[in-house]
């Protein structure tokens, strides 16, 4: 029998075949592979611009806070600055009792109390309605921490007096000294709590008593 020296077409096709399935395998896994890798670098761009937005939320509310925080300081900074001027105003009938009256008149009566002044020598504070006032509690709260004894009684007759030294006062030099001691104490703790917030209680009469020594509100001062 003659040997065959054609081409099996057969064998051809098999081999043409396993090579094309052999290349789709291949190409196949390189997308699959490119697919995932995208899809992770998807996940890490979306992660990092999450990031930076949260970040920008942050320095949004933390500069929020500091306007807030600044608004409320200058607040309260035009308040402590109105206690001041207003300290030489005379009381009326008709009169709003403020803030600044609140503290000065509690820091009055803790003066004269620190004194050991009989019971008819307190100063009663405020029969006047209180005006409706949000800071009212935590001034209250403010004071009781600083060792500040607050008095809520009556009686704006008697602080008239108190501040004038008027006729109902004692006018032995002795306690007329006294009287006008706690009211010069009593406006300088207020300027000083301002100038000085941190200090204690104790170093603001310290400073108080060297203060009093050259003041001309000292009687002791006034040229005889």
């Amino acid at each position: 029998m003659p040997k065959f020296n054609g081409v099996n077409t057969k064998a051809v096709e098999a081999r043409l075949r396993k090579q094309q399935i052999a290349h789709e395998k291949k190409e196949a896994q390189k997308e699959a592979e490119s697919d995932k890798y995208w899809k992770d670098e998807d996940k890490k761009v979306q992660s990092k611009l999450n990031r930076k937005v949260e970040k920008i939320k942050k320095a949004e509310n933390k500069m929020q806070k500091k306007i807030e925080l600044k608004q409320l300081f200058n607040k309260e900074d035009e308040e402590m600055k109105s206690i001041s001027r207003g300290s030489s105003k005379s009381f009326s009938s008709n009169t709003k009792v403020t803030r600044s009256d609140i503290i000065k008149n509690t820091m009055l009566a803790k003066v004269m109390n620190e004194k050991e002044y009989k019971k008819d020598d307190y100063v009663e504070i405020n029969e006047i309605p209180l005006e409706s006032n949000i800071n009212h509690e935590k001034i209250r709260e403010q004071l009781e921490n600083d060792g500040v004894e607050v008095i809520d009684v009556s009686g704006m007759t008697e602080i008239l007096d108190v501040l004038s030294i008027g006729k109902k006062v004692d006018m032995h030099p002795e306690k007329r000294m006294k009287m006008a001691y706690a009211k010069f104490e009593a406006d300088m703790l207020l300027k000083l709590k301002t100038e000085y917030p941190n200090f204690k209680l104790s170093q603001y009469k310290n400073m108080i008593q060297k203060m009093w020594k050259k003041s001309p509100e000292n009687p002791m001062n006034t040229p005889r």
